[in-house]
């Protein structure tokens, strides 16, 4: 079997075969490149509410959360929809309400 293209025998021989697993640069430098407030990307988040509550694996309206500190301080609204990487009760102290979020869409 042999590759061609626009004339010229790019290869020959043997089998051709196609990988559609990236490489770990390939991962790393797509991962690198993620932005804050990205589909994809990740940030620490809680809810705007201090009341409410949420567990691990649900997903959010980015309007009803804010980028927020460890401590659960939290500032601005994000955009899009959010999985929820942790869990909150919904009337806990602020320094436990902020936990890891993932941007999906």
């Amino acid at each position: 079997m042999a590759l061609i293209s626009n004339g010229t025998t790019i290869a020959s021989g043997g089998s051709l075969s196609v990988s559609t697993t990236p490489t770990t640069a390939q991962v790393a430098s797509a991962t690198a490149g993620i932005t804050s407030g990205v589909v994809g990307s990740y940030a620490m988040m809680k809810h705007a509410n201090t009341n409410v509550g949420y567990d691990n694996n649900t997903t959010i309206a980015g309007s009803s959360i804010q980028y927020s500190t460890a401590g659960g301080n939290g500032a601005g609204n994000a955009s899009g929809t959010w999985r929820i990487h942790g869990r909150k009760q919904g009337t806990t102290p602020a320094d436990h309400q902020a936990t890891v979020m993932m941007r999906i869409s």
